[in-house]
């Protein structure tokens, strides 16, 4: 998948649109309406409502799509694939540390094993009595856990395709379970609550081979909802709903009181929604309900990187996280309905993906690092395909708004014009800058190349 500068891309459509609009007074009132389409649908991915977006185009007069349409269709569908495999909102993904497998859970009940390529099922459960919340693979991909509603968690061996074992927790329901590194070990988090002390939440860590309890721990007034061990096993990380201490970390070697991830410290509701270690280890990341994703280093607690918030990055909750195998870039999934890749180094948006239409619950990304799959409230599983190399390469900036894009007539070179009267020039291949000048005293609001393309105005 090759990815553009689609922030962009898109704020250049609205004042093109806005601007043809006007153009357009005296056309016909079926044509007007094309354009206000348009300009909606345009509206609407600029702030990630994919599926308001996906309505209007699907409503735009048909006799007037061009060349603005198709595109605006193209980036509400920038998944390679789509799967209907539920009935109900998917709220848990997993994929197979060779890739080959997908695991995905549903509020209808289900668990689902397929071919991550073909979509083939390879198994299939469902309980009547039991939702399930979480999935996840040993890292030699023969069994499989998922965490249910009713405080249980059960093993299949998936290359036989049966159950193996069923562990009860004490919590009131588990939210997130997880396998340690070596198999040998489950941890599931969940919750409790009682009359005089009110909620607190709870990690229970069994013995993979015979079920027994090896550890209970409790940590916060919250529900603790995603658990993840280290690379090397030797820390297990939990996110909590808490208004600031949303992260903690026990040493499995040592347990006793975890140690707690520094945040800003402030009264701001920052509840954890998803947990993920690097692929060294040294760093964990947690996606929050203040739609921001924070990081930190594993060793010393203290945070490093904060990754959105405040008008930036998601505009709703981070609900999924995964690091890519390098772990220079992590990819985010969300309530407001995007996909989000950063650079993990430099703290900074690389792309944003638009497909589902409604939100976001879950992520899992391919030992390749170039696929991951995401689950949402739209019922489907959609894979992705995606080259961070390229994003970080297409990551146009402005010192400003960029207001006017265009391409050479020969598409090798972008153009584009933004606030305070500069224009830059772009290869298109490669994503460098060839040239930036002072072209006005105040803003450039527009920008096009002569049909020669040795001059631009």
């Amino acid at each position: 998948m090759y990815l553009k500068p689609t922030s962009l891309l898109v704020t250049s459509f609205t004042y093109f649109f806005f601007a043809v609009a006007i153009s357009a007074q005296n056309g016909s009132i079926e044509y007007r309406s094309y354009l206000a389409h348009i300009a909606a649908a345009s509206n609407a991915l600029r702030v990630n409502e994919t599926g308001e977006a996906r309505r209007w185009i699907d409503a735009a007069p048909v006799k007037y799509r061009g060349w603005e349409w198709s595109f605006l269709n193209a980036q509400t569908s920038q998944f390679s694939a789509s799967r209907t495999l539920h009935t109900a909102p998917v709220t848990a993904v997993a994929a197979s540390p060779d890739g080959k497998l997908l695991a995905s859970a549903s509020s209808d009940r289900t668990i689902k094993v397929t071919d991550a390529a073909s979509g083939a099922e390879v198994l299939s459960f469902k309980d009547e009595k039991l939702a399930p919340q979480s999935v996840a693979f040993t890292l030699d991909g023969k069994r499989l856990a998922a965490a249910f509603s009713r405080h249980t968690v059960i093993v299949w061996d998936v290359i036989s395709r049966s159950e193996i074992r069923r562990f009860h927790g004490q919590g009131k329901g588990i939210t997130a379970v997880a396998f340690s590194p070596d198999g040998a070990l489950i941890a599931a988090c969940s919750w409790n609550v009682s009359q005089p002390r009110g909620v607190w939440g709870i990690v229970e860590i069994w013995n993979a081979a015979t079920g027994e309890t090896v550890k209970q721990l409790e940590y916060g007034e919250k529900p603790l909802v995603a658990i993840a061990f280290s690379p090397n096993g030797k820390q297990l990380a939990v996110a909590s709903w808490e208004v600031d201490k949303i992260a903690a970390v026990w040493d499995t070697e040592k347990w006793g009181n975890p140690a707690v991830m520094q945040t800003e410290g402030d009264e701001e509701y920052k509840a954890g929604q998803a947990i993920a270690f690097s692929p060294d280890g040294k760093f964990l990341a947690v996606g929050g309900k203040d739609n921001a994703i924070r990081i930190w280093d594993a060793s010393t607690g203290k945070m490093s990187k904060k990754l959105g918030g405040a008008g930036t990055g998601h505009a709703k909750w981070v609900n999924g996280i995964a690091f890519t195998p390098n772990g220079s870039s992590l990819i985010s999934a969300s309530t407001d309905q995007s996909v989000k890749v950063w650079d993990v180094v430099a703290g900074q948006e690389l792309a944003t993906l638009h497909g589902h239409t409604k939100s976001i619950n879950a992520i899992a990304i391919g030992p390749d690092g170039k696929t991951f799959y995401t689950g949402s409230g739209d019922a489907t599983v959609k894979t992705w395909t995606f080259s961070a190399e390229n994003a970080r390469r297409q990551s146009w900036k402005h010192d400003g708004s960029s207001y006017g894009f265009a391409v050479s007539p020969d598409g090798k070179t972008a153009a584009t014009a933004a606030w305070l009267g500069k224009l830059r020039l772009w290869n298109m291949e490669t994503g460098e800058q060839i040239a930036v000048w002072q072209a006005h005293v105040q803003s450039a609001n527009a920008v096009a190349f002569s049909p020669r393309r040795k001059t631009t105005r």
